[in-house]
């Protein structure tokens, strides 16, 4: 779904994206191949030191 540019009266539309995306990440060698999303909130959370409340 394309949103008209400044079409403020959708934003509240959901709008999900099924395309891959590039990660990269130096040093991390957690982050690798097709990951799953919530995989990638883990090795951030963990790397900012907040992983401990994520399950």
């Amino acid at each position: 779904m394309t949103l008209p540019h400044g079409s403020a009266a959708m934003m509240d539309a959901s709008v999900h994206s099924g395309e891959d995306v590039i990660l990269t990440a130096a040093g991390l060698d957690r982050v690798h191949g097709s990951m799953e999303n919530t995989d990638v909130l883990r090795v951030i959370t963990d790397a900012l030191g907040l992983g401990a409340d994520i399950q």
